[in-house]
């Protein structure tokens, strides 16, 4: 069965009980290699640490917006949904920086699935 690449996936995630659906792309080369290079690097607790870095900046990179509706902003006394298609009204320009200082963990969840999906690929073409 062939490979397809595609310039948008999609992936369903589960946080604090609820799905939300995250919308990305395949880490290119470059991000790769930062992402071994610095996950690999080091021992102990400043391994561990440069290795959820590491995955934290792979989902920042590869992510592409998340369905409207599944994230809302607190404003006052309403809440508003995130925005993160650039074509739709209420556009939230700073939707990346908002998720990794309020959700990381959505982040490192995508990345590990990143580095997951790479590694059982490599996995696959070791066998072969």
């Amino acid at each position: 069965m062939p490979v397809a690449i595609k310039d948008r996936q999609s992936l369903v995630l589960k946080l604090e009980g609820e799905e939300i659906e995250v919308y990305f792309r395949r880490p290119n080369a470059p991000e790769m290699v930062r992402y071994l290079a610095a996950s690999l690097s080091g021992q102990g607790p400043q391994s561990m640490a440069q290795m959820l870095e590491a995955g934290l900046e792979l989902g920042v990179s590869c992510i592409l917006g998340v369905r409207e509706g599944d994230i809302v902003l607190a404003e006052g006394d309403g809440l508003r949904a995130l925005v993160t298609d650039p074509a739709q009204p209420g556009f939230e320009k700073n939707w990346k920086e908002l998720l990794k200082d309020k959700l990381p963990g959505l982040l490192l969840m995508l990345g590990n699935h990143l580095v997951k999906m790479t590694r059982s690929e490599l996995e696959v073409r070791e066998k072969n």
